[in-house]
């Protein structure tokens, strides 16, 4: 069952390994979003396959999540 409670989502970009990270955390307060607080945290995303890599790890995010409530933020 899928609820619709609100997650945020962010990108963190690595610059020595030149890879992507996503991060999605419950936060209601607008606090930044870390690896620590973070609900979901997906593995190194390569940045030349990024546009690839990213809807199907949202999708999993979702379904690890049981949300369909996944907002992108900066």
């Amino acid at each position: 069952m899928f609820t619709d409670c609100l997650a945020r989502a962010k990108l963190r970009y690595n610059k020595k390994l030149k890879t992507y990270k996503l991060l999605v955390a419950f936060i209601n307060d607008g606090a930044s979003i870390t690896q620590r607080n973070s609900a979901f945290v997906s593995g190194d995303l390569s940045a030349e396959t990024i546009t690839t890599d990213l809807p199907r790890v949202l999708l999993t995010a979702q379904q690890t999540l049981r949300t369909n409530n996944i907002q992108m933020s900066e």
